[in-house]
């Protein structure tokens, strides 16, 4: 079964713009991380790495699964209905608020290390990243009317704008030789904040439209239908980072800064295929919750797959070489953490899919209980794992996390929706014609034509 040429079209458009927009974010964490690396040693970027993660943490805490359900209403209703953007800013703010207090009070407890040292400047941070707490989740309002919305350009020129400013501001404070743990935290907790002020005026204008006709959508109150979808993602969006991200929360009371620092660079080259399933999973997430295709939904999921597989050899396969060089010898030891998280991001790509697939459907809460599955493996092999091996520790339970959350997103599709398995895996003859079409959307809007 093959898609329809208007509906593929407009999907492998959105796909371009969402793949070059995620391009963004990993390009130049890439090229900022190895300035960042030689300019705080070891344990400079361990501080650095367990400093902001907590506001990553915080964010799908406080966001209540609010902003994916503002996308997913947005996307089914199409036109204004500024109830539902009221009840979600009002949300977000309260627990927003909530959320940063923790953050702020958990400061000392996640500073101190394994041996029992606190150390103050991590302290100092943490509290900076609980301040950045409820503006950053605010900003989630009018991204997500964006992405409802299916405006991947705009969505595209923002993530840029937020490359471009942090790469910027990082390369201006190594010139400058003010490069530290706190002025590097300053610099990648406001560059989301800047780049996001370029989605306001869209969703001002999105709020002066008239008000769409009355639907089944709208029957139920904002009130009600927006915390009602939001729950039922907010376990999954919190135990998505957990999976991705509690690793360098915890790393240093569970080890050190120095361990804490060569699995922040593992991360970082470790999660780069996310340039391509991150990109698919946005829009067909957008895409599904308005009518779903089974069969679009199989390749989506197979051509993200093989993408990010080929990604993840060409950078294993080279990476003995060049990771010294890039990051400095002392970040060497982060070649094997590197490799695993490589393979939690190749093994996890099907899974990330088939999640949006169950999203899209209505049916997050199955996605959810994936993902909280999941994050338990995560925890688990954390816990016992990062004390005795430090760095691998975290990448092998981002590894045990990935496999049991990705598989089980696609058997609830097999048994809910009768989608099968085998149809999430493998290449088809058609796959490597949809490529052939991606790539040259994705050239086409690089490369401007010419007149």
């Amino acid at each position: 079964m093959t898609v329809a040429a208007g509906g593929a079209r407009s999907v492998q458009a959105n796909f371009a713009y969402s793949f070059l927009g995620n391009l963004v974010a990993p390009v130049t964490a890439l090229v900022t991380a190895p300035i960042l690396a030689r300019g705080l040693d070891t344990s400079g970027r361990g501080e650095l790495a367990a400093a902001t993660a907590p506001l990553l943490l915080a964010t799908a805490v406080g966001g209540f699964g609010v902003p994916e359900s503002l996308i997913y209403h947005v996307a089914r209703i199409r036109r204004s209905e500024a109830g539902l953007v009221r009840a979600s800013a009002a949300l977000i703010a309260v627990m927003g608020s909530v959320v940063a207090v923790a953050v702020f009070l958990l400061a000392g407890p996640l500073s101190r290390d394994q041996a029992g040292h606190t150390n103050p400047l991590l302290s100092d941070l943490i509290r900076l990243s609980a301040a950045a707490v409820l503006p950053t989740l605010l900003l989630l309002i009018p991204r997500s009317i964006a992405a409802g919305r299916h405006e991947w350009r705009l969505l595209a020129v923002e993530r840029g704008l937020f490359g471009a400013i942090r790469l910027v501001w990082i390369i201006g404070l190594a010139v400058t030789s003010t490069l530290t743990p706190r002025s590097a935290t300053i610099a990648l907790l406001l560059s989301p904040l800047v780049s996001g002020l370029v989605l306001i005026p869209g969703s001002i204008r999105y709020l002066r439209e008239p008000a769409s006709s009355l639907n089944h959508v709208q029957a139920e109150s904002p009130w009600r239908s927006i915390p009602h979808y939001g729950f039922r993602v907010w376990l999954g969006a919190l135990s998505g980072i957990v999976l991705t991200r509690v690793s360098q929360v915890v790393m240093v009371p569970l080890s050190n800064e120095h361990q804490t620092g060569l699995f922040a660079v593992a991360v970082t080259i470790g999660e780069l295929p996310l340039i391509v399933s991150g990109a698919v999973r946005d829009v067909m997430f957008s895409a599904e919750s308005a009518a779903g295709d089974p069969a679009r939904l199989q390749q989506a999921a197979r051509v993200t797959t093989f993408l990010t597989l080929g990604v993840g050899i060409g950078l294993g396969v080279t990476m003995v070489w060049w990771l010294p060089m890039v990051f400095g010898r002392d970040f060497a030891p982060a070649f094997w953490p590197a490799l695993v998280v490589l393979a939690a991001t190749v093994v996890g790509s099907t899974g990330s899919v088939a999640g949006a697939g169950l999203g899209g459907r209505g049916r997050p809460g199955l996605r959810s209980w994936s993902m909280f599955v999941a994050a338990i493996a995560n925890v688990l092999v954390l816990v016992v794992a990062t004390p005795q091996v430090g760095a691998m520790g975290g990448s092998l339970a981002m590894l045990a996390g990935s496999t049991v959350a990705g598989t089980l997103c696609v058997l609830w599709l097999d048994r809910r929706f009768g989608i099968p398995m085998r149809g999430f895996y493998g290449i088809r003859r058609d796959d490597i014609d949809q490529l052939r079409r991606l790539a040259g959307l994705v050239l086409a809007r690089l490369v401007p034509a010419r007149v």
